[in-house]
């Protein structure tokens, strides 16, 4: 057998027993032939992904409502139908995902016919419904893989991702509770930085909300813009914090009195404006020993 790097193939193979004989009685049927069942194995000649060659770079645990124009499309559409896990090789190789497997909340084993692999700096989408996700992300040109089995847990969980070899490769978890407007809203979760290390449990701050809404699958997520705190300050009416708001961006003002849980709300959304200006909010219930404040850019 002759294969190119990075192909794999499936080969099936038979055990003869020359001296296999039927058994007989009421719960042995006969099994006259003499090969055994088929057995499948898989074989890649491409470089398997190890520790460290993948990030887990986006998640859409909880996708937004169901649109008309994509009941449309197609009639059984349901939200979960737009989940996805985005990918990314940060090795500097191309790397072979047959017999890659992903266990927890949801579970695929990838085959290797076709051959799968991901160039150096690319990206992979693995899809709840593959052929639901371009009617929400028409754009959408890098490969898509899956189905796979189970939904996201809109809760959060943990999402193991296994190499051919049994290595552990990622061991990811999320929670819905880290960002409100990833919980149902649209936005996805989004991986802050590629050199954290990638088979972590990395926790909320390693996270972000996505700047546009659905997110970005097989695309770099763009950054939102950095905002300029001008002051924060007590007054007689409560806290005043002022910033310079950048037009075209919509602001999320959050508190929490415990950095410790992370347990954010929404004190005020600050909507879009056509020019940039300075704005201040008051923010007159600040009763507790201490408030923590969390300002963010979003996408309109």
């Amino acid at each position: 057998m002759t294969q190119a790097k990075g192909e794999t193939a499936t080969l099936v193979a038979r055990a003869f027993d020359a001296g296999h004989r039927s058994r007989t009685g009421a719960n042995n049927p006969a099994l006259t032939s003499l090969w055994s069942g088929p057995q499948r194995a898989l074989l890649s000649w491409g470089k398997h992904p190890q520790p460290g060659d993948l990030l887990v770079t986006e998640i859409q645990f909880h996708p937004g409502a169901l649109t008309e124009v994509e009941l449309a499309q197609q009639i059984a559409l349901r939200e979960e139908d737009f989940e996805f896990f985005e990918i990314k090789n940060i090795s500097s190789e191309q790397v072979e995902l047959a017999g890659l497997s992903i266990l927890g909340g949801v579970r695929l084993e990838l085959e290797g016919d076709p051959s799968i692999t991901v160039e150096p700096g690319g990206y992979i989408v693995l899809a709840k419904n593959p052929s639901a996700l371009p009617i929400r992300h028409p754009t959408l040109s890098v490969p898509l893989l899956g189905p796979y089995q189970g939904n996201l847990s809109n809760g959060g969980e943990s999402i193991q991702f296994i190499n051919q070899e049994g290595q552990l490769l990622l061991d990811v978890d999320y929670d819905d509770d880290w960002y409100t407007e990833t919980d149902g809203e649209g936005h996805t979760l989004v991986l802050r930085n590629e050199l954290q290390i990638p088979a972590a449990n990395l926790g909320a701050d390693a996270w972000r909300s996505s700047t546009s809404v659905e997110g970005s699958p097989g695309l770099e997520d763009p950054q939102a813009a950095e905002i300029e705190m001008l002051a924060i300050e007590m007054q007689e009416g409560g806290v005043s914090i002022t910033f310079l708001q950048t037009a075209g961006v919509r602001y999320l003002l959050e508190t929490t009195t415990d950095l410790q849980q992370l347990d954010w709300s929404i004190l005020q959304t600050i909507p879009v404006v056509d020019q940039d200006k300075n704005t201040s909010i008051v923010d007159a219930n600040h009763m507790e020993p201490q408030r923590f404040y969390r300002l963010r850019a979003v996408a309109p």
